[in-house]
């Protein structure tokens, strides 16, 4: 009965230790496309980042340097801009650890938990970045693997002579669209500092291809 129980045991250990991702997969998405007017060849761009996550999820830098070399001009005053980017960084950490804390929970509640690690108190927020499956894999794929994932919200308000929308607060109209991006990184042992600068340029160079 013994010798039974471990050739039982040895495929399972053997296809367990085997599966892990050895080499990075990353992904990144949007869950709604933004297409902007461009008639107007203006091509300056206000930029405002909120950083909900608590960590160190660098992404300014990164999206000016890709905007720049699009031809924007990064200007300091929102009035002055004929794009107003607003981006609130919800959640960027690692997905499967914190889906662990509340292990045995229901979806609803892991996924409320996650919203609040995230620093976000919105539940729904993070509950989709959590749910919805990027092509690189699924939670849970390997035992060894470690997925960290970013769920960045993307505001974008353009002046419009149509005035569709009037903001009091700039005073002027303005055409507004919304979007999230989320990017996934996924590999054996990967730790937090190695993921974030590889999450921050993904989603930084999702966002540069809306303009």
């Amino acid at each position: 009965m013994k010798r039974h129980f471990i050739s039982t045991l040895l495929p399972i250990t053997l296809l367990l230790s085997g599966c892990g991702t050895m080499q990075l997969q990353t992904n990144v998405k949007m869950t709604k496309d933004i297409v902007l007017n461009h008639t107007n060849k203006q091509k300056t761009i206000f930029i405002e980042i909120q950083n909900l996550a608590g960590n160190n999820f660098n992404l300014l830098p990164l999206l000016k340097k890709d905007l720049e070399k699009k031809g924007y001009k990064i200007v300091d005053n929102k009035y002055m801009a004929k794009y107003v980017l607003t981006v609130k960084i919800l959640f960027a950490n690692n997905l499967k650890k914190a889906l662990a804390i509340k292990a045995g929970a229901t979806t609803g509640l892991a996924g409320g938990f996650i919203a609040k690690a995230g620093g976000h108190n919105t539940g729904d927020s993070i509950l989709i970045g959590a749910t919805i499956a990027l092509a690189t894999a699924a939670i849970g794929s390997a035992l060894e693997d470690e997925i960290y994932r970013a769920v960045v919200e993307v505001n974008i308000d353009q002046k419009d002579k149509t005035c569709k929308h009037y903001s009091p607060i700039m005073g002027n109209c303005y055409e507004e669209q919304k979007t999230r991006v989320l990017a996934e990184a996924v590999k054996t042992n990967l730790k937090l500092n190695e993921a974030l600068p590889i999450l921050s340029k993904k989603v930084a160079n999702k966002i540069s291809t809306i303009f």
